[in-house]
């Protein structure tokens, strides 16, 4: 089994230093509107270019010397001249996780830029769930670069602080909604008396658990494996795997179950940590 994991890792690691990119400068802005993201960045390549985006990326707006190739859990973007820039724009859901609140999550560990510049506007009316004087943050990296024009708030990272971290995480609240509300006690109303009904009849709610770990398992304990602190954010590790959101919890809570990872609540999210073995 270790033999396997140690392959599994290695595989890994060249699967991403195959897509990683090196760059003179890295200009993201990722506007919220709704649920969804308008992205729009800005490459300095200092060689050949590839660069991934999610498959449900779509209005796509691609700089003249750019290729589009689809693949089947992503999009693959080319240079088919060398250029000094590379412009992307598209929208996607994918940076976005909702539940009590609202959580952007952005990983950039495939980047390697000298110059990064990376800024996130918020939707209208949308408050941090810290406040910055709390003990939490809702922010990470931790910038001093967060200011508001009364409507939005914009927050902004440079390239020194990323030394130590290559994803994003930023928890906001948005004016309740309680029409959502009403739908959401509803939705968790029938869930209830259908767990009740369940239990009354003894109807298992899961399948026993394997002893050898499904394919999808072990490519989640191969990418934990690759951080340094062996941890990495629920949806990092969603884009990551590109398995549904229903199905990473579900390969989560089987290997919970196994003690081989445990989940670290963060407010309304969690990290996945791999447990010493």
């Amino acid at each position: 089994m270790k033999k396997l994991i140690l392959y599994l890792i290695i595989g890994l690691i060249l699967i991403n230093s195959i897509f990683a990119i090196e760059l003179n400068k890295f200009d993201a802005e990722y506007k919220i509107i709704n649920e969804q993201v308008e992205a729009v960045l800005i490459f300095e390549p200092i060689n050949e270019f590839e660069y991934r985006i999610p498959k449900d990326a779509e209005i796509i707006n691609l700089s003249d010397n750019l290729e589009l190739i689809e693949f089947r859990d992503y999009l693959l973007l080319k240079n088919k001249t060398s250029s000094e820039l590379v412009r992307i724009q598209y929208q996607t859901t994918a940076f976005i996780e909702q539940s009590k609140d609202n959580f952007f999550i952005l990983d950039i560990e495939d980047i390697n830029s000298k110059k990064i510049n990376i800024k996130i506007i918020l939707p209208e009316k949308a408050v941090l769930k810290y406040d910055i004087t709390d003990t939490q943050t809702a922010v990470i990296p931790k910038t001093d670069l967060i200011k508001t024009d009364g409507k939005r708030i914009t927050i902004e990272w440079t390239e020194k602080e990323f030394i130590n971290n290559k994803a994003v995480l930023v928890i906001y609240q948005l004016p309740k909604n309680y029409n959502k509300l009403i739908f959401t006690g509803l939705v968790l109303l029938i869930t209830v008396i259908i767990a009740i009904y369940l239990l009354k009849n003894k109807i298992p709610l899961i399948s026993d658990i394997t002893k050898n770990l499904y394919d999808e398992e072990k490519e989640i304990i191969g990418i934990l494996n690759q951080f340094k602190d062996k941890e990495i954010w629920q949806k990092q590790l969603q884009l990551k795997t590109n398995l549904t959101k229903v199905k990473l919890s579900r390969r989560l809570k089987s290997l919970e179950k196994k003690g081989l990872i445990e989940k670290v609540p963060y407010g309304n999210t969690n990290k996945i940590k791999l447990k010493k073995q």
